[in-house]
């Protein structure tokens, strides 16, 4: 408030004194820094980038409409003081949310532009438009991809300047294939060759950016895998191309750490996560945001690189919540600063961070913005070579309000930004982060897949207003005569005297009014009318330079000023240096006269290359003497107390960092005998000895002894299945003070007779363990086994007693056939196993042997040629089987030959015999009975004629006595039975007549009749 009343006093004194003396005064500015809000008649009117421009100004491209979606391009201009120059509107008729800008050596501007989140199946193109220095469009184009290329995605990444006016631009694209794409375009628009990277298969982004140094362009991206709406990035890659046609030259990776568990996620505004910037000093700086929104704490990334590409220096810092949110970002300078703004949502709160390239701090300060949005999509840039410039877009969080454009600029340790930059406060730490060298390969890289074609666009003029919210600090009016002078020390110490300053005028009589430009580090005190006192009051780490002014005058203001240095105090030298470092230098500040070290030495630093005490004495610019002294010890190590193990136990031994080298010794069961941790894993007690070294002669040493128990080892072998019924005994062995079974059980053995799992824990009493595990896996079901138990056995013939189909037998006689052969009266037994290895047995018992049927037909006999024979077993049975197929008990023959039988008795036993029938020479004879009795009693029950010999033709007929046929056959053996069908015949005589022939004779004919009685 102090610094904000003597502004105020002075305005009024120099709005006065201008009013009184007009033509005579000029303002002169003190800062460039300043805070500025500029609006317009749009609801959306956003900066989405910005960049600082040769002749001091800025140029913004962002939205204004309406709508977002609807917006057109705006592109707008301010000064050094952040007032408007000219502000443009281009009509594009698509969205654009993707903006990247260049100046070229010319004044132009190109700019690239996407529209990704069109969302029409079709593909994705971006506009690229020239404009004068005064934002009228030269040309536009329209930048795709052929058409062989799917293109759903395109973002515009960078675009720089390169040689004759040409733009090098990058850009990505996903769909089904994902790619990295550089192309050079000339100042006339037209496409000079492009290059399209394709990423493997898990690389969903490619993101890259592209700059253009000693002839040729340094590409600089990072590869990533879409997961779960993140982007988890492990890995960047750089490409170094040939200018003039896009060759590859060089191709690196780079591998980094992750802080914890899921991080290493880049969110899905990969621009936001990850950027390149050239440096001054001609390397690069890779940077980004780490954010894991389940946790607490964000990690910003900060990756050197030299010219050269190889890797200088990996830093991180982390931030805690609420301070990070979704636009948090991080920006390294040309000039190696590094800059970290946050703008929380929740609490509308602008937080800005910003080190120099040594760490030293420049800012950490927040700044509260009530009921406001604040978009930070494109963070800080620099504007000169201590200034930065931060451009915010704002928006009421509560009211339909049109959003402003505000313009943040702030020189290093500006004490006058303070109000505007908020209050100190502290919200981010450094943090260890590694990144090792590695390797990136390309599934392919294509020429020429980029197309330029032509578009129509013009700018218009639009209405934007400015009102400052920190204006840029006026200096007193002066008339140029040198008509008063301020005397008094241009040094100021820490803990120093007070400084005084006299101002000498030549009109006594007017008064002096004075001017401090930054109340930060010192305290301005008016001891009278020209005199003054400045006390140092806050602490530095590096000389600063503060403006002391002195005026006077009423009409013809005159005044001088002077350049007061303030030096901060020594800065102290380290403790505890480990001289197993490399040379080291000490360093108490440059700022002091006169240095004198131990060794009688003047320099202002001293380097450190042994053991010792090492002092200096100081003279500072206020003629303070100052000393300040180190003890530098020799080398140690501690690789910790000795250790205890159980069984195959492994012990991790750590080293402390900062050797060169490390020798460890035994080479037994040690996971390396070179790195600075190890993993042992000693069977028996063992000391190991580290030697740890950091150049020649300088090595420092420790021991640790590995003491081993032991434990038992508990094995129950593979696991099994059991047969069912059966059981296994575990039997975990002795050597144990407890067990302790997943069932419960506490004892040595465990009876287990059904599936499942089954685990031991067994501790020694010196608190070693042993395990085992078994899984009962089936319990298979029994084999079934059945024997023929039929316990008789025939004659002569074997019983085949078959056990069925398994994997094993064994018989009673130890036999292993599947089948075993009974021919004996015995017991007979066996013993099967399938394939599971299930056993089971059966029995069987023959106890009888029966005879078989012998000698049951006749003995071997002969017929006469012609007639039949009836053969007939001796014995009844009750199955049959003779040799021409027949199963009847009898056999009628009427051929000779040999004739067998095979029977089965009672018992089920069988015999065969047989009986030889031959023919005999018999007398060709015709007889004819005259009688018969048909009454049933088996004798001449029927009627016909007997005839032996060979008959050849034969016909027989029988008549009524009134000529009736009451009987006819052909057959020899058929005769009538009395009867004319069913119906018996009364007793009477009846008429025959037969007609026959022999062999070998005439036929015959016979009559005559019979009596039948009844």
């Amino acid at each position: 408030m102090r610094r904000y009343r003597l502004f105020q006093l002075l305005l009024f004194i120099v709005l006065f004194l201008s009013i009184c003396c007009a033509g005579f005064c000029q303002t002169q500015t003190l800062s460039s820094s300043y805070k500025i809000k500029h609006t317009s008649t749009a609801r959306f009117f956003e900066s989405r980038k910005y960049i600082h421009t040769r002749d001091n100004s800025t140029v913004i491209v962002g939205k204004w409409g309406s709508t977002e979606d609807g917006a057109d391009l705006l592109i707008m201009k301010v000064n050094a003081r952040g007032e408007q120059l000219w502000a443009k509107k281009i009509v594009v008729s698509i969205r654009l949310d993707e903006y990247e800008l260049t100046e070229m050596s010319d004044g132009s501007l190109v700019f690239v532009g996407d529209s990704q989140y069109n969302t029409a199946p079709t593909n994705s193109d971006m506009l690229l438009i020239k404009f004068t220095c005064q934002g009228d469009v030269v040309w536009s184009k329209n930048l795709s991809m052929t058409a062989s290329v799917p293109h759903r995605f395109l973002m515009p990444y960078s675009i720089k300047e390169g040689k004759n006016n040409d733009a090098i631009i990058s850009f990505y694209g996903v769909n089904s294939v994902q790619y990295t794409v550089v192309c050079r375009v000339d100042s006339a628009g037209n496409l000079v060759w492009s290059k399209t990277f394709y990423g493997t298969d898990n690389q969903t982004q490619l993101p890259s950016v592209a700059f253009v140094a000693n002839d040729k362009i340094f590409v600089f991206g990072f590869k990533s895998l879409f997961q779960n709406s993140f982007l988890y990035n492990k890995s960047f890659f750089a490409i170094q191309l040939d200018y003039n046609t896009g060759a590859t030259l060089v191709t690196k990776g780079y591998n980094y750490s992750e802080f914890i568990t899921n991080y290493g996620i880049l969110g899905t505004h990969p621009k936001i996560h990850f950027y390149a910037e050239q440096l001054a000093n001609g390397g690069f700086a890779l940077f980004g945001v780490f954010s894991n929104f389940s946790q607490q704490t964000g990690y910003f990334f900060k990756l050197l690189l030299r010219p050269d590409l190889s890797i200088d220096k990996a830093t991180a810092f982390s931030v805690a919540q609420p301070t990070i949110t979704y636009w948090s970002k991080i920006s390294v300078l040309p000039n190696g600063q590094t800059h970290i703004v946050c703008a929380n949502y929740d609490s509308r709160t602008f937080y800005w961070y910003a080190v120099d390239s040594l760490q030293n701090k420049i800012r950490e300060q927040k700044t509260p913005y009530p009921n406001t949005y604040i978009d930070l999509r494109y963070a800080v840039a620099q504007s000169g070579l201590n200034r930065s410039l931060c451009v915010l877009s704002t928006m009421n969080a509560t009211a339909a309000a049109n959003g402003s454009i505000e313009i943040i600029q702030a020189e290093d340790n500006d004490a006058g930004m303070l109000p505007c930059l908020g209050t100190d406060t502290s919200f981010v730490k450094v943090v260890p982060w590694s990144v090792l060298s590695g390797t990136m390969q390309w599934q392919s890289v294509k020429d020429n897949e980029a197309v330029l074609s032509p578009l129509q666009f013009t700018s218009t003029a639009i209405p934007v207003t400015s009102q400052y919210v920190c204006e840029p600090v006026a200096a007193p009016p002066s008339s140029g005569q040198a008509s008063i002078k301020i005397t008094g020390k241009d040094t100021i110490c820490f803990n120093g005297p007070v400084r005084q300053y006299v101002a000498h005028r030549i009109n006594q009589s007017a008064p002096v009014t004075w001017l401090l430009d930054s109340s930060k580090y010192g305290t301005l005190s008016t001891l009278n009318d020209s005199t003054v006192s400045i006390a140092f009051t806050n602490q530095l780490t590096r000389p600063t330079t503060l403006k002391l002014y002195a005026y006077a005058g009423t009409c013809t203001v005159t005044q001088d000023s002077l350049n007061v240095t303030l030096l901060p105090p020594n800065l102290k030298l380290s403790a505890n240096v480990n001289t197993c470092n490399p040379p080291f230098t000490l360093h108490p500040g440059p700022w002091f006269n006169t240095y004198l070290w131990q060794d009688g030495s003047t320099d202002s630093t001293f380097t450190v290359t042994q053991p010792g005490l090492y002092y200096v004495t100081l003279t500072d610019g206020c003629g303070n003497v100052i000393h300040d002294s180190l003890r530098v010890s020799g080398a140690t190590i501690d690789i910790g107390p000795d250790r205890t193990k159980c069984n195959t136990d492994t012990i991790h031994l750590d080293a402390p960092a900062g050797f060169l080298s490390y020798s460890w010794s035994p080479a037994y069961n040690i996971s390396s005998i070179t790195g600075a941790s190890v993993v042992v894993n000693p069977s028996v007690d063992t000391t190991y000895f580290v030697k740890a070294g950091n150049g020649p002669g300088c090595f420092a040493n420790d021991t640790v002894r590995i003491t081993v128990r032991k434990s038992p080892p508990i094995s129950f072998g593979p696991d099994v299945s059991l047969c069912s019924g059966d059981s296994l005994t575990l039997d975990a062995g002795v050597g144990f003070s407890t067990y302790h079974w997943n069932t419960g059980a506490v004892g040595q053995t465990l009876l287990v007779k059904s599936t499942g799992t089954y685990s031991v824990t067994g501790t020694t009493i010196d608190g070693c363990r042993s395990s085992d595990t078994l899984q009962i896996l089936q319990m298979f079901p029994r084999p079934q086994v059945q024997l023929n138990k039929n316990p008789t056995l025939c004659e002569g013939e074997i019983s085949v007693l078959d056990a069925g189909a398994f994997a094993a037998y064994l018989w009673q006689d130890g036999s292993t056939a599947r089948s075993f052969t009974a021919t004996t009266i015995g017991t007979y037994s066996v013993r099967v196993t399938d394939n599971n290895n299930c056993t089971a047995s059966d029995t069987t018992v023959i106890t009888t042997i029966y005879p078989s049927p012998k000698n049951f037909i006749a003995s071997d006999t002969a017929f006469c040629l012609g007639e039949k024979l009836e053969l007939k077993p001796l014995t009844n049975y009750p199955n049959y089987a003779w040799s021409t197929g027949a199963s009847t008990p009898s056999l009628t023959i009427s051929q000779p030959g040999i004739y067998w039988l095979r029977v089965q008795d009672n018992n089920g036993c069988r015999g065969t015999d047989s009986i030889s029938v031959s023919v005999k020479n018999c007398i060709a004879s015709f007889f004819v009975p005259t009688g018969f009795t048909p009454n049933g009693d088996g004798k001449n029950d029927d009627f016909h004629p007997v005839l032996t010999g060979v008959v050849k033709n034969y016909r027989f007929t029988i008549y009524n006595r009134w000529g009736q046929v009451v009987f006819q056959t052909t057959d020899l053996k058929k005769g009538w039975n009395g009867k004319i069908g069913d119906i018996p015949q009364a007793t009477g005589v009846f008429v025959w007549i037969c007609s026959y022939q022999f062999e070998g004779e005439e036929t015959k004919t016979a009559k005559g009749s019979v009596v039948l009685i009844r």
